[in-house]
């Protein structure tokens, strides 16, 4: 990976951005949105973007999907509190969706899941500071928000309603380094780019632990035709308990169990009990472990 990432920076210490990184052309598009996820369902909706507004660096999105699953978000990008130097973004989301939930780990099956139905709100402010053409920056982001649990269903769709519906608040505070030795820092067609970040997730359900995730992200880029470059990423994410929650499983059932006590003996309970040991396996191992940065997704 090392002599990767030479190669990608070629004179990295020469390597000059293609192009101004504060532009100001102005552009907009508008465009319908149709999404299917597997495991989730369906969604349409439209979205809009409105770039480098009123001769300045600014710039506005906003999205909403309807369907099997709910989601909008709206943000504020590049507003310049000092110009070329201190940036801030701001944005707000909602979603209601039901995720398909498997055991925690590589010993999962495939035919075994339940589906969680939650909703939450998320408000997200940035700053950072940057400087040499946006090569290096520094940023502090703070995500503030609520969500709650609203259904958990075995995998043919059947609901469990004997559970804690309460909305609890959530947050997350995120310091971050980005060194951006690249051409270009929307379009890279060579160089490298390192991103190292921590992550303090916060939330009022006090059974949760509290912990800290850590993470490393590096990426060369090496142009290969006049037309194409070859991207490498290698990205690594740990996760450490600072102050552990409740890890105790039936402790933790007796706190938030689906209430399958309640349902006669038979295939419903049974397969309440079933459900609820995936709900509850997954909460214990987050507790006992936290979660660290998800693989895959569209930016890796």
């Amino acid at each position: 990976m090392m002599a990767a990432l030479l190669l990608a920076s070629g004179r990295a210490e020469s390597l000059e951005r293609r192009r101004d990184q504060f532009g100001k052309d102005f552009g907009y598009y508008l465009y319908p949105l149709a999404a299917d996820i597997p495991g989730i369902g369906q969604a349409t909706g439209a979205g809009a973007t409105i770039l480098n507004m009123f001769c300045s660096d600014a710039d506005f999105t906003g999205f909403k999907l309807q369907g099997d699953f709910d989601a909008s978000g709206y943000a504020l990008l590049d507003l310049h509190l000092l110009p070329r130097t201190l940036v801030f973004d701001v944005g707000m989301f909602d979603y209601r969706v039901a995720t398909v939930a498997y055991d925690r780990g590589i010993d999962s099956k495939p035919d075994e899941y339940i589906y969680r139905e939650v909703e939450g709100a998320w408000k997200v402010g940035q700053m950072t500071l940057t400087f040499a053409e946006r090569m290096f920056e520094i940023y502090y982001r703070l995500a503030a928000g609520s969500g709650r649990l609203l259904h958990v269903l075995d995998k043919e769709g059947h609901p469990f309603a004997a559970m804690d519906r309460s909305r609890f608040d959530q947050g997350q505070t995120t310091y971050g380094l980005i060194t951006d030795i690249t051409d270009d820092r929307l379009d890279p067609r060579v160089g490298f780019r390192l991103e190292a970040a921590r992550k303090i997730p916060s939330t009022t359900w006090k059974h949760g632990s509290e912990y800290h995730v850590t993470d490393y992200d590096v990426t060369g880029y090496i142009p290969m035709r006049e037309w194409d470059t070859l991207a490498l990423n290698l990205f690594l994410s740990d996760a450490e308990v600072t102050h552990a929650g409740i890890t105790d499983y039936d402790e933790l059932r007796s706190v938030a169990g689906l209430g399958c006590d309640q349902l006669p003996p038979g295939p419903d309970q049974d397969s309440c009990r079933a459900t609820e040991k995936t709900q509850l396996s997954e909460v214990l191992a987050h507790n006992i472990n936290g979660t660290a940065t998800s693989l895959g997704g569209t930016q890796r």
